[in-house]
């Protein structure tokens, strides 16, 4: 039976140095030629997610890329965007304007790079070097936004962070899909868009059962992933709680984990 399979990137696809092994490489090629299809599925932007879809010869396996935790999904042979969530406009700009109120820093993930609004955002230059994107700061960007985003990023010194995500939920809560998915990253998105409904969405789209997916990840934006996978596959790098989540653990991220899984269970 053919596979819908989902990947996400760091600490899963990805080893401690930040590279796809050649031994993980070389699985996921096998499975793509065996008729399984891959999706990559992560918080980043196109840009982001690009070069790894590259070194995994999506453009010839008919591979999908899945940004913004469901947010957008994208066909990379065809160039197609199968699904695109965004947040409303007067509700984007809402909550641009509350962050200014404030003082919270945040970046959004343009067409052609990341925009700030502030160079003072925690880690932007660190952000935008692993997105291998620029940024760019536009301290008024909620007069002057025109286009819907997909995400909105709060990213806050940890010291920081949680009394500013207070603030926020006491005003949005319900009204947005948001949570803490680093010590410093708290992410927007439209209600309802998470990778679990993105992974069921891109099994229905695609003619699969949602029992024929597996979903690899190891961390907790990949819970309801994990969750929703006919199979979820956490690596030994998790932590506790998403491991508790998973129908399987498999080695680690250095241990090519998902190569492990597929050779023993799929290919």
């Amino acid at each position: 039976m053919k596979k819908l399979i989902a990947l996400d990137i760091d600490g899963t696809l990805l080893n401690s140095e930040n590279i796809i092994t050649e031994k993980t490489r070389e699985a996921l090629i096998r499975a793509q030629d065996a008729g399984h299809t891959l999706v990559i599925a992560s918080g980043r932007d196109q840009i982001g997610v690009g070069p790894y879809a590259e070194i995994l010869d999506f453009e010839n396996h008919n591979g999908l890329i899945c940004t913004f935790n469901g947010g957008k999904v994208i066909n990379c042979e065809t160039g197609e965007v199968l699904i695109d969530h965004s947040l409303e406009m007067d509700l984007a700009r809402d909550i641009l304007n509350f962050a200014k109120e404030n003082d919270m820093t945040y970046l959004i993930y343009a067409k052609d790079s990341i925009i700030t609004n502030s160079e003072k955002t925690y880690k932007i230059a660190e952000i935008a070097k692993a997105d291998h994107n620029v940024y760019e700061v536009i301290e008024n960007l909620e007069d002057v936004i025109d286009f819907r985003p997909n995400k909105i990023l709060f990213s806050i010194d940890p010291a920081y962070i949680d009394e500013k995500i207070e603030l926020f939920d006491k005003k949005y809560k319900g009204k947005v899909n948001a949570f803490k998915s680093t010590p410093f990253f708290y992410e927007i998105m439209p209600v309802g868009v998470e990778k679990g409904a993105s992974l069921r969405e891109m099994a229905k789209f695609l003619g699969f059962d949602i029992k024929d997916t597996i979903a690899f990840g190891d961390e907790r934006n990949d819970l309801e992933m994990l969750e929703a996978a006919g199979v979820g596959v956490v690596m030994a790098n998790a932590p506790d709680i998403v491991k508790e989540y998973g129908d399987y653990i498999t080695k680690s991220n250095d241990e090519d984990g998902i190569a492990y899984y597929l050779d023993k269970f799929v290919l």
